[in-house]
């Protein structure tokens, strides 16, 4: 077997037209990625979702893996591989998804389900033409919703309809949105209002896995703040709910159970946080973590500082960390739960200790602007705006373009002190990521292969 130190295998699916010879990787790499895999798909594929299954290295070798994946293991052994399971098709509708942690959308009109072999075995359509839905999947992609958005024209269209990841539906709601669905088939929902900006107002509906509604998150100031967000825990036992206003504080955050129990619940004056999942995470029995812009400056549009800030599991908050610039951020958790690394499409990487906040390191992207102390939405032309992020045993990020997305950029960076170790660069290609376990895929957003690698250090 080979030595983990030596080697780390590491999943990154490229769904792309052009050869590996045009994805070039800086010449001062530390480590190297050597296909190990290959699939060709003949769609325009926006995400993908994998499974696991144990076969033998022949029936491996069949499904698309490469002998330099087995290097020292018998051809007879069995080996525990992935699989694209479902894989969201991009077409002519309208089904709008942000997928498990992602700060950017786009449009799923069918969804295909795969067994093991690659052999197609259901199609369903994700959107449809006169209606505006919404794909909501699980954090581990166990479950997935279609939810129903009303618009001027369709004042009435609500509800949802929860799948299991085989394709099979398991419950229907009517007249509230589903928002949040865990690993489990839970599911939070709401009523959805079609106006921009929402009128305040609106509860929350905790439903188990059979469809029964079983508790009710009422809103502590229905004439001013609006049910607008909520996220399960990647375990699926805990959840958030945030009422808030649409841009403005305050704030209202409350840590439930998956059957709507409350845990706690507390309420920032001088907040205000966007209803982006990847700006929150949570951290079961440690606490949450996530973004808000403190003390607004009325009449700019612009705040007086962006922080990232850390609740503990009894609703204390412990500590708050200046960032200095806004952009889209992204948050994320290392895998002992003792570092917090931050994201912002303004090009910076951050890493904080979560006991006490306190920085351990800051990466900056050379393109990337200076901090500032008053902040605003930036959307900077041109440059590789760190687009999604995630963590396994290093940093993946995907970047690109804010506007005119041409070309994209994969980087790993070491999570211990923030170096660049490889990057990527991908001409006229838009490229997504996604996580399954140890895995981690890089998804092409057009027509193309499927690349697996392994990954070597050169240090």
């Amino acid at each position: 077997m080979v030595s983990k130190k030596s080697l780390i295998i590491t999943i990154i699916s490229v769904l792309c037209l052009i050869s590996l010879a045009q994805a070039e990787e800086k010449e001062n790499a530390k480590i190297e990625l050597i296909p190990v895999y290959e699939k060709t798909f003949d769609d325009t594929i926006v995400d993908v979702i994998f499974d696991t299954a144990t076969v033998t290295i022949e029936e491996a070798k069949r499904m698309g893996w490469k002998e330099e994946a087995f290097i020292g293991m018998k051809t007879n052994e069995r080996v525990k591989v992935i699989y694209h399971k479902i894989v969201m098709v991009k077409k002519k509708g309208k089904a709008h998804y942000v997928g498990v942690d992602r700060s950017y959308g786009s449009d799923v009109t069918e969804l295909k389900f795969y067994n093991k072999k690659g052999v197609l075995l259901k199609i369903m359509d994700a959107g449809t033409f006169e209606h505006s839905e919404e794909l909501e999947i699980s954090p581990r992609g166990r479950y997935f919703c279609i939810a129903k958005y009303p618009k001027e024209v369709d004042l009435d269209y609500r509800g949802g309809i929860i799948y299991n990841s085989d394709g099979k539906k398991i419950w229907e709601i009517e007249n509230y949105t589903p928002i949040a669905i865990s690993d489990e088939g839970y599911a939070i929902a709401t009523y959805v209002d079609w106006e921009v900006p929402p009128e305040p107002g609106g509860t929350f509906y905790v439903y188990d896995n059979k469809g029964k509604m079983k508790k009710t998150i009422e809103n502590p100031d229905s004439s001013h703040l609006i049910a607008r967000f909520a996220k399960f825990s990647d375990d699926g036992e805990w959840a958030i709910v945030v009422f808030k206003r649409e841009t403005y504080p305050p704030t209202h955050i409350t840590l439930i159970k998956k059957t709507g129990e409350v845990i706690w619940e507390r309420y920032f004056p001088e907040c205000a946080v966007t209803a982006m999942k990847a700006e929150f995470a949570i951290i079961p029995y440690v606490g949450v973590c996530g973004i808000w812009d403190n003390q607004l400056e009325k009449g700019t549009g612009a705040y007086r500082n962006t922080e990232v800030y850390f609740i503990d599991w009894q609703g204390n908050l412990k500590w708050v960390a200046p960032l200095g610039i806004r952009g889209w951020m992204i948050v994320n958790i290392s895998e002992d739960r003792g570092r917090v690394y931050v994201a912002s499409t303004e090009g910076y990487l951050w890493c904080f200790n979560i006991r006490d906040g306190k920085p351990v390191w800051r990466h900056k992207e050379s393109w990337a602007p200076e901090l500032q102390t008053t902040v605003l939405h930036r959307q900077l032309l041109g440059a590789p705006t760190f687009r999604e992020m995630g963590i396994i045993d290093m940093i993946y990020i995907v970047g690109g373009e804010w506007t005119n997305w041409r070309n994209s950029t994969f980087s790993v960076f070491d999570a211990s002190n923030g170096n660049l170790l490889t990057r990527m660069e991908f001409m006229n290609e838009k490229v997504g990521i996604a996580f399954f376990k140890q895995y981690v895929s890089l998804i092409k957003k057009s027509k193309g292969q499927v690349f697996i690698f392994k990954q070597e250090d050169l240090r």
